[in-house]
């Protein structure tokens, strides 16, 4: 699995912003503002100059309808069947972290680093 995930840290770190574009979970989940943010600049990447920009904006309010923040009828089913984490969950991961092998740890870490996230508080989860 290593050499999978370095694959994707490697295919990250070494793009441009003008090859390749990078979407973090963090900035497209939490808030309608962010998501369409990312969607509008996702849109201008693959599209702008070819299309218009009255077909972006068309497009953008679009892709509206995929924003589960603003979907009324939206309930997280995987939450809901226990499937996703707890407090408790997220603990027992991080106390399994800690028990890895320290040059794991550090790769982890490096990885993590890589990506753009902080080390200083590992394992605390990049996503609170």
């Amino acid at each position: 699995m290593s050499r999978s995930i370095q694959d994707m840290v490697d295919l990250y770190t070494g793009t441009t912003a003008q090859e390749m574009f990078h979407v973090k979970f963090e900035e497209i989940a939490p808030s309608s503002e962010g998501f369409d943010r990312v969607v509008q600049s996702l849109f201008h990447f693959l599209f702008a100059p070819m299309v218009t920009e009255v077909d972006l904006q068309r497009s953008w309010q679009a892709a509206k309808v995929e924003d589960l923040n603003v979907d009324p009828n939206f309930t997280d089913a995987i939450a809901e069947n226990g499937h996703g984490n707890d407090d408790e969950c997220l603990k027992a991961g991080q106390e399994a972290m800690m028990l890895l092998d320290p040059r794991v740890v550090q790769q982890l870490k490096d990885w993590q680093a890589l990506l753009g996230y902080s080390t200083e508080n590992w394992p605390d989860p990049i996503i609170g």
